[in-house]
């Protein structure tokens, strides 16, 4: 059935085809007719030897209007051979008379043929093979599905569905290979990232930049630089062990140092006018969503805050000694900034803090750290922990500021013959010129780890709460400014 109506739409095709093309033989014809019989009517036009020029020019030419000046005017020798000319008409006669092309008398003959309607015999079969009639059977429109049965319709569309199926197929095996290409070359080398050398000889220029910044009063952009090596330090660390926890801990130690200032009064505001729950409300701290606000106060929960600071800190850069350098600088910077605009960083001293704690945290041998710290806490008050860092210092880097500053602590708490005998040593070392606290090697992740000093940071949730040198106990609580530094 489909083919008899293919052919029959064959043949309608075919005859409405040489309907047309008759059609159009007839029309050129009468059209080819009316031009020869418009030539045979119209005068002879000049024609100049070697150039055909339009019929305007030629009627100008031929029969000036009477409007146009009938006087003979200077005309050029068109015969002279000079190569400044630029036509030049070899044929024209001597007297400068045009000469005229004969008409053309012939005109080609064109043969009309009769219109004979194409019949079935026309569509016989050639002897050789032709396949003019091939493609129309491809742009045959489809058949209507109501004319399908419903065995044939369910036939067609699981064979179109089956000849989909196996290049889907193909395409999600060859995805699976090259995703499995991938993981399997997905390293370092192949990918550029930076080694664990790199990341710290970086860390460590990014630091002195941050000091050289900061001296000259560009304390953002050294703060800016500073946090950039803990994020470089905490990137590196998570791409080695495959899971986000180091970034996401220094996201959430910033983002609680910023949050706890929340707590605190401003102006001549109290902190009974405080709203603690509509304050932890827009936080993301976790310690807003577990505590009762009915049982806590501001700066309890100011304290909370820094705390988690410090804990996070502290993991973002564990084991890192050019961590704990940077969060070092860190503090220092914080108290600058106290200083410089005391209205913005009114917590200031208090982040300090966190800073050196967190500092000694990730790495506990960081004298810099240690003794930054203990100057704060005695500044607050807290000469038993200043004490004990200072004795934890001198120690192990003994110089006349630290010397200095214990025997001050030591006289805080009544200790003055040990007191009078670090001052003495203090000043045999100045003469001597030990006054600094600027003796820190520098030690690569494996070095440290492999020293046998001091071990790596435990985890967060096995941190102490408080960590000086030897894990002794300190207080966090801001300072004034009275030790030597």
């Amino acid at each position: 059935m489909n083919r008899c109506c293919r052919i029959l739409l064959s043949c309608f095709l075919v005859t409405l085809l040489a309907e047309v093309s008759c059609r159009r033989a007839e029309a050129s014809s009468s059209n080819q007719q009316s031009e020869s019989q418009l030539a045979d009517n119209a005068p002879s036009v000049p024609r100049l030897a070697g150039l055909i020029p339009s019929s305007e020019l030629v009627d100008e030419l031929a029969f000036p209007s009477a409007e146009t000046d009938s006087s003979p005017e200077p005309v050029e020798d068109l015969t002279a051979t000079s190569d400044d000319r630029l036509w030049a008409f070899p044929s024209d006669n001597d007297d400068g008379t045009l000469q005229r092309l004969p008409p053309v008398d012939d005109t080609p003959s064109i043969q009309i043929l009769p219109n004979k309607p194409a019949t079935m015999e026309d569509l016989s079969e050639p002897d050789g093979k032709v396949e003019m009639f091939q493609p129309i059977a491809s742009l045959l429109p489809p058949l209507p599905l109501a004319g399908l049965e419903q065995g044939e319709s369910e036939n067609f569309f699981a064979a179109a569905e089956a000849s989909l199926e196996p290049a889907a197929a193909d395409r999600a095996m060859v995805e699976q290979l090259l995703i499995a290409e991938v993981v399997k070359e997905c390293t370092a080398a192949t990918t550029g990232a930076l080694t664990d050398q790199r990341i710290n000889e970086l860390a460590k220029s990014k630091i002195q930049k941050a000091y050289g910044m900061a001296n000259r009063s560009g304390y953002y952009a050294a703060r800016q630089e500073l946090i950039e090596v803990l994020r470089m330090i905490s990137h590196a660390k998570d791409a080695h062990q495959g899971v986000p926890e180091r970034t996401e801990a220094l996201a959430s130690g910033l983002r609680a140092l910023e949050e706890a200032e929340d707590f605190a009064p401003r102006g001549a505001q109290l902190e009974a006018d405080l709203a603690i729950e509509v304050i932890c409300a827009s936080h993301r701290t976790p310690i807003a969503k577990q505590i009762d606000f009915k049982d806590v106060l501001p700066h309890q929960m100011m304290n909370g805050y820094f705390r988690y600071a410090q804990l996070k800190l502290a993991a973002a850069v564990a084991g890192e000694p050019a961590g704990s350098m940077a969060l070092h600088a860190l503090g220092k910077l914080a108290i600058h900034l106290g200083k410089v605009e005391p209205e913005k960083h009114r917590l200031s001293q208090r982040q300090a803090i966190a800073f050196q704690q967190a500092a000694l945290l990730a790495h506990s041998q960081n004298h810099l750290a240690a003794h930054e710290l203990a100057t704060l806490l005695a500044d607050a008050g807290h000469f038993d922990e200043a004490e004990r860092l200072l004795q934890q210092v001198a120690a192990r880097d003994p110089n006349a500021v630290v010397l200095r500053n214990l025997s001050l602590m030591q006289e805080k708490l009544g200790h003055a013959r040990q007191a009078i005998a670090n001052r003495e040593l203090a000043a045999q070392m100045a003469q001597r010129g030990a006054s600094g606290t600027h003796n820190v090697e520098w030690l690569s992740p494996q070095a440290f780890s492999q020293s046998g000093g001091v071990a790596p940071a435990p985890p967060v949730s096995t941190l102490p709460s408080t960590v000086g040198l030897s894990g002794f106990p300190a207080q966090h609580v801001p300072p004034p400014q009275s030790v030597r530094r």
